[in-house]
C-alpha cells in the first residue's frame, strides 16, 4: 500500500489531524503532535522503513518541508484560538457596559420622574 500512495499525499493526510490536535488542545499540544506526527511519517513512510534514517536528499527536503508546515499550521491555528478568546472577551465587556449604561440611564429616568412627581402633585393642589 505504501509503494501506492506518494508520500507528498500521506504527508498532507498526517495534517488533518494535526490541525485538528491544535484546534480542540492548544498550540503546545499542536508543537508536541507536528512533532510526533514528522518521526512518525519519517518511521513508517520514507525508505528504509522502520527506521529514521533517511537515505535520499528528496525524502530529506519533504520531511523538512513537512516539518516547517506542521509547525506553522499549529501556529496559526492556535494564533486563531487566541484571537477568537480575546474576541469573545471583549465582545463580553461590551455587553457588560451597555447593559450598565442602559441600567445607569433607566435609574437616571427613574430618579428624575421621582423628583418632578412632588410639583406635579402640588400643581393638583
Amino acid at each position: 500500500m505504501r509503494e501506492g500512495l506518494d508520500t507528498t499525499l500521506i504527508a498532507l493526510l498526517y495534517l488533518i489531524p494535526l490541525g485538528l490536535i491544535t484546534a480542540f488542545w492548544g498550540l503546545g499540544p499542536g508543537i508536541t503532535s507536528a512533532l510526533v506526527t514528522f518521526l512518525a511519517f519519517n518511521y513508517f513512510f520514507i525508505p528504509p522503513y522502520y527506521t529514521l534514517a533517511v537515505h535520499h536528499p528528496t525524502d530529506v527536503v519533504i520531511l523538512m518541508v513537512f516539518l516547517v508546515v506542521a509547525v506553522v499550521i499549529s501556529q496559526l491555528v492556535g494564533r486563531m484560538q487566541v484571537s477568537l478568546a480575546a474576541a469573545t472577551s471583549r465582545e463580553r465587556e461590551a455587553l457588560v457596559r451597555q447593559n450598565e449604561s442602559t441600567e445607569g440611564e433607566s435609574q437616571k429616568e427613574m430618579d428624575e420622574r421621582a423628583a418632578h412627581k412632588p410639583d406635579a402633585q402640588a400643581r393638583r393642589e
